[in-house]
């Protein structure tokens, strides 16, 4: 095994995921069924690099996976638009199996979608010729693994004598089968991953509610694990036996190796359960959890140097007490003497504590205000569709501003929304023009919804891939929130739910196309294409506000009750940090969203009435330009409806955190409110409030 006694760089630390080809290798009718894809792929020749168009196949058959079985580098055109999917009444099985000497199998940005046994398995001796060199390396770059469940592993099972390279991933409700209930922890576990593997690494991967009687990742003991740059969002509402993020089932603690940058955080808190998660690695020898990352001050002042002196100890321990120790590896050479030179020896480090934390702190490190935002544990009853592409970017705990040298910078925004709708927008190049057209000053763009018209798209997966494309053109992250053309309005002819799964499934955390980027994004647990973030002091709120008779009122009322719940949390979470409110939706005011604005309903305008400070509602729908001052009788609520559609994408601009100018590109539209900027009680007056 690996000695963590000194950290050097990783092995094989240079990445392996390579910017993706815009060509597909196959044309798009080649690919239309499991049989179609499991031809192909099984008869590429040695040594191919193969693009993959996008594609959606099932399979139903338990047998019958594919097997790779040579040198193949195959990626994906659009990541996550190439889609395995497993029948959800026939089971299907796993999908891939990489086995044989000559295997080295790169596979990029494919979703992996409820296989029924492990999605893909590196067989033993995989990529292991007979000529003494170490196994070749298979590698996973920028793939989704969602709802996969398998006996050991859910998502990925690598078995002895294999190397396994894992990056840029994201693992969501995936789950163990084998072993839950058993006393005995042995060969099993791995709600995402179990390593068997000569050497693992895993590193810029998200974990999402992945479930196994005995952690996320399971290693074995003759496997080492190398990890860095992970999140890990422990916690699941039905089952409650995953027991840490790594599980090291070990007879020498230095079969894993930290490289730092790895998180873990309890989606639902923790303190009324009384399942116990590890926030870390779990070693089963030495009985303790060595939690991610850095321990935070516990008063919570900026300039407390408490729980501080924790930060960069190669391992915290937390004691049931709360009490933490900083703890480092021993010298080799003291190893035989277990020589800690007065420090206490715990397994193979020399620990001193360094901090106590009240025992009622949630084991994941830190206090109840900074762990991620609570699940209600509700499940969204419409639509369910396909799981979203989580986020690959860290979590925001508690709110971190970009450095600012010289003061607040101004932020630059453009917003578009409502296209493209006809066929003839992409024809005749305006929509692709639109987003080109975007200038570089940007920091990030919003697409407000709507970006078909239904009897135009008939809401065809294609369509939601080409606009998908189109906005990858933009050299900023695009944050987009659905429209009801998007989802609701396809109900006559795919159906809402249907409608809704496409949405996801190709818009679902779509600014990930941009990772790494400088926004440190927040996502609602339960709508999760609810976003927000802090940008130089300014906070912005994406939600999912649709107006649309065909939206069910029961679920459309717990749509905005919770999304109205998280944005006042986020607002609350932030004071002190931000002079000004952008929330980002799709549909002007009406009856149907009136529980979200109405202050006499506790809405949101509740909240604004009570901040005082400059607060802008941005939206589309309308396909005319509309301003309304005093929003909802408020002098310091704003209302800016975009005119959408072939419009150039309006320009907004953010001076000093807290000042508006709204630039709408075209020579001719202008704002009554805003030409020197807004907050104005009124034009004629000019007195800023």
């Amino acid at each position: 095994h690996r000695s963590q006694a000194v950290l050097e760089d990783p092995p094989y630390s240079e990445k392996r995921c390579p910017d993706r080809t815009e060509k597909s290798s196959i044309s798009m009718n080649k690919v239309k069924s499991w049989e179609d894809l499991k031809g192909i792929l099984e008869n590429l020749p040695s040594h191919s690099e193969f693009v993959l168009p996008s594609f959606q196949v099932t399979k139903t058959e338990r047998d019958n996976p594919i097997v790779l079985r040579s040198a193949l580098q195959l990626s994906c055109i659009s990541r996550g638009a190439c889609i395995i999917m497993g029948d959800q009444d026939e089971g299907g099985g796993g999908f891939v199996i990489i086995q044989g000497a000559r295997a080295k199998v790169r596979v990029q940005g494919i979703t992996f979608l409820n296989a029924s046994d492990t999605a893909v398995v590196v067989s033993k001796k995989a990529g292991l010729s007979k000529d003494g060199n170490p196994a070749l390396e298979q590698v996973f770059c920028e793939c989704h693994f969602f709802s996969n469940n398998g006996g050991e592993g859910g998502a990925i099972r690598a078995d002895s004598r294999t190397r396994v390279h894992i990056e840029s991933s994201v693992f969501s409700h995936n789950y163990s089968t084998l072993g839950t209930g058993n006393t005995d922890n042995s060969g099993v576990g791995g709600g995402a991953i179990h390593n068997n593997a000569e050497s693992m690494n895993v590193w810029f991967s998200t974990f999402d509610n992945n479930s196994a009687q005995i952690g996320v990742i399971y290693t074995h003991p003759e496997s080492t694990l190398f990890i860095s740059q992970n999140t890990f969002l422990l916690g699941d509402d039905e089952r409650e036996y995953e027991s840490a993020a790594v599980y090291v089932y070990a007879e020498d603690i230095s079969s894993f190796v930290d490289y730092g940058g790895n998180r873990g955080y309890d989606r639902n808190g923790g303190e009324d359960r009384d399942f116990i998660y590890c926030n870390g690695v779990y070693v089963n020898n030495e009985d303790e959890c060595i939690p991610f990352g850095d321990i935070p001050s516990t008063s919570g002042r900026e300039n407390d140097s408490s729980g501080r002196e924790c930060i960069d100890a190669q391992g915290v321990f937390r004691s049931h007490r709360g009490t933490l120790k900083r703890c480092d590896w021993m010298a080799i050479g003291s190893r035989k003497n277990k020589n800690c030179n007065g420090k206490t020896e715990l397994g193979r480090m020399c620990c001193e504590e360094c901090s106590s934390m009240s025992s009622t702190s949630n084991i994941r490190g830190g206090n109840k205000d900074q762990s991620v935002t609570e699940s209600t544990g509700m499940p969204s009853t419409h639509p369910t569709g396909l799981p979203t592409v989580l986020p690959l970017e860290r979590p925001s705990i508690t709110p971190v501003l970009p450095p600012n040298e010289g003061g607040i910078k101004d932020v630059v925004f453009y917003v578009l929304g409502d296209a493209p709708y006809q066929r003839k927008e992409f024809d005749d190049d305006q929509f692709p023009k639109q987003v080109r057209d975007i200038p570089n000053d940007s920091d990030f763009v919003f697409h407000v919804g709507d970006m078909q018209r239904t009897k135009t798209s008939l809401c065809n997966i294609t369509w939601y891939q080409h606009v998908a494309d189109i906005l990858r053109y933009s050299t900023s992250p695009v944050f987009i929130t659905p429209g009801d053309n998007d989802w609701l309005d396809c109900e006559p002819y795919i159906g809402a739910k249907q409608g809704w799964a496409h949405w996801k499934n190709t818009f679902g955390f779509f600014d990930s196309h941009w990772q790494p980027h400088k926004f440190k994004l927040v996502r609602q647990p339960n709508l999760l294409e609810n976003v927000s973030f802090l940008y130089q002091r300014v906070l912005f709120v994406v939600v999912h506000l649709v107006s649309d008779y065909f939206d069910i009122e029961s679920e459309r009322k717990y749509r905005h009750t919770e999304q109205l719940k998280w944005t006042k949390q986020q607002i609350a979470t932030n004071e002190g940090f931000f002079d000004s409110i952008v929330i980002i939706g799709h549909s002007p005011p009406s009856a149907l969203n009136r529980d979200f604005f109405s202050a006499k309903e506790s809405g949101i305008s509740e909240t604004v009435s009570e901040l005082g400070i400059p607060v802008v509602y941005i939206h589309g729908s309308g396909h005319k330009f509309v301003e309304e001052e005093q929003f909802n009788n408020l002098d310091h609520f704003l209302r800016i409806q975009i005119p959408g559609r072939t419009s150039n994408p309006v320009k907004v601009t953010i001076k000093n955190s807290n000042m508006f100018l709204f630039d709408f590109r075209d020579g001719n539209t202008t704002t009554q409110c805003c030409e020197n900027g807004w907050p104005y009680i009124s034009k004629l007056n000019d007195v800023i409030l």
